[in-house]
């Protein structure tokens, strides 16, 4: 209901006293240019990093939009490039019991690996990899949720994320000293060494994580990005720009229409 939102679609904006001379700059020397498609003018969406790969309008939208399409992201320097968010199974409990999902105790999670980027995603997956939907079950029931409601309902950056179970390995372990005749006699604590204190259960199933709710154990995502990966990359374009050629004033025309597929920038007014 408002023609300002403090989102990807309005970008937040703090008033006059926070404006730079230099930004009021180009707005002025860009006045009246337009980025087009087939002469109209487009709906120029963006995020804030697309984790090295922008995504497809019908893939976020559900339709097709033939200015929006998947395309490399030179977000490599982007803060939130790489991110991991870790919550005990009864945080994700809590969360979905919340939104009215009545999982109950969690018991698994299935969504098919990234692969390390590989372009072989399951079909739970967009084709730039970005989570389309995945399954929770429980105690309590099984529910399917799409990637942009987990993104919500957890406050993950981006539905570009793959999903591991980890318990912690105890520092050590008590072994029973025996007699020769098989009576405890003893114990004695031996360490464990380990170069990775956790345990990984992502590879019982490719696909499936099973989540036992033991102490300690955490439910982590790693993923890429932020925002919905959709148009232009804020962290790409900056990494295009610092790119340019020297004295390159048009290069901004190059960022524009290699983000927004097809299109060409020219001044309408």
């Amino acid at each position: 209901g408002y023609d300002l939102k403090a989102s990807e679609e309005g970008q937040d904006y703090y008033g006059l006293t926070t404006e730079k001379q230099a930004i009021n700059k180009l707005v002025d020397v860009t006045a009246g240019m337009v980025v087009t498609y087939n002469g109209q003018p487009i709906e120029a969406v963006y995020h804030q990093s697309g984790g090295g790969q922008t995504e497809n309008s019908r893939d976020v939208w559900g339709r097709y939009v033939p200015y929006l399409r998947s395309v490399k992201d030179y977000d490599w320097d982007a803060p939130m490039y790489n991110w991991e968010k870790a919550l005990p199974a009864s945080e994700i409990e809590r969360r979905l019991s919340t939104r009215g999902y009545a999982v109950g105790k969690l018991e698994s999670i299935r969504l098919s690996p990234l692969e390390g980027g590989s372009k072989m995603f399951g079909n739970d997956r967009t084709a730039s990899g970005r989570v389309q939907e995945m399954l929770f079950s429980g105690s309590g029931g099984t529910f399917l949720f799409t990637g942009q409601q987990v993104q919500e309902i957890l406050g993950l950056n981006s539905t570009f994320f793959e999903v591991e179970v980890n318990r912690p390995v105890p520092n050590s372990i008590e072994i029973p000293i025996e007699n020769p005749y098989g009576i405890e006699i003893g114990r004695k604590e031996v360490p464990i060494k380990v170069s990775e204190r956790s345990i990984s259960f992502k590879d019982i199933l490719k696909d499936l994580h099973f989540v036992s709710g033991e102490k300690g154990e955490m439910v982590t995502f790693k993923g890429r990005g932020q925002g919905s990966g959709l148009g232009l990359s804020q962290w790409g374009a900056r990494g295009m720009a610092n790119s340019a050629p020297p004295r390159s004033r048009d290069y901004y025309k190059e960022i524009l229409t290699h983000y927004y597929t097809d299109t060409r920038v020219e001044k309408i007014y």
